[in-house]
């Protein structure tokens, strides 16, 4: 899980950072969004696996999966 947090934070910081260059998201914004929602899924599992019930791992868990859900409508609108 490390390593997927890691590429993943590597992968959305050069994504913002080329959409801060280029000025243009539209293209850029479902693979950024996908790559966010990985990773506020990984947190949220990984709250889940240091404290049983906890509010935060439910709430990580739930916004992830709202994040994809919204890359997902992304790649179908284009």
């Amino acid at each position: 899980m490390k390593f997927v947090m890691a590429v993943s934070s590597v992968a959305i910081l050069a994504l913002a950072i080329y959409v801060l260059m280029v000025q243009d998201a539209k293209e850029v914004m479902p693979y950024l969004m996908l790559l966010l929602g990985v990773q506020m899924f990984i947190l949220g599992v990984k709250e889940f696996k240091r404290i049983t019930n906890s509010y935060l791992g439910y709430s990580l868990f739930a916004i992830g999966m709202f994040i994809l859900y919204i890359s997902y409508q992304g790649f179908t609108a284009v």
